[in-house]
């Protein structure tokens, strides 16, 4: 502990000096799983790269206390020493505690449990001034107040330094189940009727192929395989997770139990068609929480088009080091492929699932789409849009190009950002954003955001919309020369070549060069 207290001690006094001088300031993490444009100048940003230890794992607590920049996979490795886990795992492998904290990430358990965040107990933090603070749950109202203003606000209310993380038993496998449906409404049944706690699900999401065919796969954590099918996600010989969820639901099912098919065909079904039941795997644990990491759910299909390989087995094993989520991540900032490419997580309120599925079918036909239901709670930024009673929503991962309908990539984002914002949803801000100012706070309680940054002395932070806008074009090219470059760049092969390169290399993309 005595290394991590000198650590907060400096990051303490570097806040502290630029809240003095009056100078704003940027945190400096080391990496970043947004895929907005980043780039960070030392001299005017705190640099908390070496807070990455895991402190402590009390098993009898079942509390993890861990330093913001501690990956999920590190996290979960120390925590399964003990047969725990954390309630709520995102995805990728590199997605950091803290900034699953400050981003409200969520996964297939988030429908129990809700986002990362409502399982953090306790934080440590230096306020803007450079006053170091422990807040907790339990710790009162103001201190449930910055707990809940630190949660989702992406870093701009504090420096996060340390974590506690509530955690639960850890079992070594989980039993899949994987049900074929056939329209949006199907989908939307099954999940309803997936989440309900005689289910006894673990984890429930879903991946829609096409309007008229997809599947929702539920998990449950089990000791033993009784002797099942073992599926793996994790080496390079294995399938990636989308392609064999669709192989697995790839031919008719019957449904198997009278209140699936209930679910499934409604009340007048047919039940005495011979059932056949959905089909079963076991996927060991690991594997599992960290299923998309291998072709960053199915973007790594893309990576293959562009570079005109073909989408084959033999690729994906022989390429396999470039397909995981961080070289991925390197070669999109190195690359900027970014600007080719909706990636976006949207979520709207539960019975908004059908139309705005509906929407993304008919003006975007972007797939696969990733169907993940979370169970809501107020963050740092207070939606003012959504319904006060609202408590389910349903998270859709669209990730693909942006179908010519549209005139522009900004137009396509554009155009998502006002439906959602419409059907009273909300997007994840790790994504590109195009609000305006005035559009971006009639969404948020800006009222309410300042003055907790007034309160907690966070003003030479960014504000959120600061950190999320667009950057300044003009501002960015600074000569003829950078613009000649930029157009150099922007050609298809020069760009995705320089990115595999830095994925290679592992190159470091955030700092400015």
């Amino acid at each position: 502990m005595e290394y991590h207290y000198n650590l907060v001690a400096s990051i303490s006094a570097q806040v502290r000096d630029f809240y003095n001088a009056g100078v704003p300031f940027r945190i400096y993490h080391g990496s970043t799983n947004s895929t907005r444009t980043v780039a960070r100048d030392l001299a005017t940003s705190v640099d908390i790269s070496m807070l990455n230890n895991i402190i402590s794992i009390d098993q009898a607590r079942r509390i993890a206390s861990v330093e913001p920049n501690v990956p999920m996979d590190r996290l979960v490795e120390a925590c399964l020493q003990h047969n725990l886990i954390p309630p709520v795992v995102p995805e990728f492998p590199g997605i950091t505690v803290g900034g699953g904290f400050a981003g409200s990430a969520g996964e297939s358990s988030s429908f129990k449990y809700g986002f990362l965040d409502a399982c953090v107990l306790r934080v440590e933090v230096v306020l803007g001034n450079g006053t170091v603070r422990e807040v907790a749950v339990d710790g009162g109202e103001e201190e449930e107040e910055l707990l809940k203003a630190l949660s989702g606000s992406l870093g701009t209310l504090g420096v996060l330094t340390r974590l506690d993380i509530a955690l639960i038993d850890a079992k070594p496998y989980v039993e899949l189940t994987y049900r074929p449906v056939h329209t949006f409404e199907e989908a939307k049944k099954v999940i309803e009727y997936a989440m309900q706690k005689t289910a006894g699900n673990h984890f429930v999401d879903g991946i829609m192929f096409s309007a008229t065919q997809g599947a929702i796969v539920t998990g449950k954590m089990v000791a033993d395989t009784c002797g099942g099918r073992i599926t793996r996600f994790s080496r390079a010989e294995d399938e990636w997770c989308f392609l064999h969820v669709q192989a697995m639901v790839s031919q008719p099912r019957q449904p198997h139990f009278l209140s699936d098919a209930k679910v499934l065909l409604g009340e007048n079904a047919d039940l005495s068609a011979p059932a056949t039941p959905p089909a079963v795997d076991y996927v060991p644990l690991t594997d599992y929480l960290f299923r998309y990491d291998r072709g960053a759910f199915w973007m790594g299909k893309y990576g293959c088009k562009h570079f005109c390989l073909p989408f084959t087995k033999t690729i994906r094993t022989l390429l396999d080091c470039l397909f995981h989520t961080r070289e991925m991540y390197t070669a999109l900032h190195a690359s900027k492929m970014q600007q080719h490419h909706i990636v976006e997580d949207l979520a709207v309120p539960f019975d908004q699932t059908v139309p705005f599925l509906d929407y993304l079918e008919s003006d975007f036909s972007i797939y696969p789409l990733w169907l993940c239901p979370l169970k809501f709670q107020a963050t740092g930024l207070t939606l003012k849009h959504l319904p006060r009673d609202t408590d389910m929503m349903l998270n859709v991962g669209v990730w693909g190009p942006w179908d010519k309908k549209h005139k522009s990539f900004k137009e396509a984002n554009l155009a998502l950002e006002h439906f959602v914002k419409n059907k009273r949803g909300v997007k994840w801000l790790y994504a590109q954003t195009f609000y305006t100012e005035g559009e971006f706070w009639d969404i948020y309680d800006r009222e309410k955001y300042e003055r907790l940054r007034i309160k907690y002395s966070a003003t030479s932070l960014p504000n959120v919309y600061d950190k999320v806008k667009q950057p300044d074009q003009q501002k960015v090219r600074t000569s003829t020369l950078s613009a000649l470059w930029e157009l150099v760049f922007g050609f298809w092969l020069v760009g995705g070549l320089y990115g595999l390169f830095q994925a290679w290399r592992r190159a470091q993309y955030v700092l400015k060069k």
